[in-house]
Parts: structure tokens; C-alpha cells; sequence
């Protein structure tokens, strides 16, 4: 479905297909400024991950995409005896508020979101090793970290959303093209 042709604004409310709920949710993600909120159940893992704080195993590339555009809150787990047949997982329901504006500051949504790939691509890497895959030299990865306050040994996992934008606007200011990382 295009979500962009439905008369906006509207809310929606859905039980998500499991198998496709992620890029379900980025597309919905994508038409947020016709949609106010969403009320939307997931199986109970990918729920934790949108609302997971940094450091924790769950935290990764789909809980900064929700939080940069969206205030997001788990609402209730739902157990497997709630449907008929129960399924063999466990759901949750999670309220998704759209924001005006992304949550840190940035002039290029792409590029931002390109950053956060090469961030997470190998996630039990270091921040420094990672961005280096991005062809960058190991120099040019240290000096653009030290500028954003953010220690080269730590994982992606531990950066908060405001670190990694401050990262991001680091390649801005220092001239590193984001854009050649990844598509």
C-alpha cells in the first residue's frame, strides 16, 4: 500500500506481519508526517529492540532509526493465549509518536542514516575498526572521533542517538564524505 495516497492525517493501528514488521515499520517511518500516531503490535524481541537503551544487546541500526524520528514507548506485552491458535512467540504492542523534526540535528537524513550502517555492520567491532572499513584511514577515523567526544575503542552499541549525530556532524565539519560509504 502507499501510504502517501490515504487523506492525511491518520492514525494507524496494526498488528504487524512478524516476518516483515521491521521495513513495514521504517516505511511507516517514512510517511510519518501524515501520521500522527501509530499503535503497533511486534513479536516481543523486536519490540524490545525499539525501545532498548544503548549497551544493551537489543540496541542497534533499528532503535536509532525509530528513536531519530519518533518518540517510542512499549505499551503492553501480549502473551501467546491471547490469540487462538497461540503462537509460538510472544508479542508486544508499542506506541510509535512521530516527531516534527529528527531527534538531533541533521541536513542530510541519507547520509546520517549511511553513518549508522557502517556503524552497526560489524557490531561486535569497535567504533574505530568500522568506520575504517568505511575507507577511512585509521588517523582519519581517530581525529574524527576525538572531535566528537567519542573514545575509538567503544562498540556502536554503547552510542547514544546525540553521539552519534554529533559523530555525523563531525564528518560534516572535518569534510568526510558520508555519501560513498553505503547505499
Amino acid at each position: 500500500m502507499e501510504f502517501e495516497e490515504l487523506p492525511a492525517p491518520y492514525t494507524v493501528v496494526a498488528n504487524l506481519p512478524y516476518a516483515v514488521a521491521s521495513p513495514l515499520l521504517i516505511r511507516l517511518l517514512e510517511a510519518r508526517r501524515s501520521i500522527p500516531l501509530m499503535v503497533l503490535m511486534f513479536q516481543r524481541e523486536v519490540a524490545e529492540r525499539l525501545v532498548a537503551e544503548p549497551g544493551g544487546r537489543e540496541y542497534g541500526l533499528l532503535t536509532i532509526i525509530a528513536r531519530l524520528y519518533a518518540d517510542v514507548r512499549l505499551a503492553v506485552k501480549v502473551s501467546p493465549g491471547s490469540f487462538r491458535p497461540p503462537p509460538k512467540v510472544e508479542s508486544a504492542v508499542v506506541t510509535v509518536t512521530p516527531r516534527p523534526k529528527p531527534a538531533v540535528p541533521i541536513e542530510d537524513e541519507a547520509a546520517f542514516l549511511r553513518l549508522i550502517r557502517v556503524g552497526f555492520a560489524h557490531r561486535r567491532k569497535t567504533m574505530r575498526n568500522n568506520l575504517c572499513h568505511a575507507h577511512l584511514t585509521a588517523a582519519r577515523c581517530d581525529a574524527l572521533l576525538r572531535k566528537a567526544g567519542i573514545d575509538p575503542a567503544r562498540r556502536p552499541e554503547t552510542l547514544g542517538l546525540e553521539e552519534w549525530g554529533r559523530v555525523y556532524e563531525c564528518c560534516r565539519t572535518l569534510g568526510i564524505q558520508i555519501g560513498d560509504w553505503v547505499k
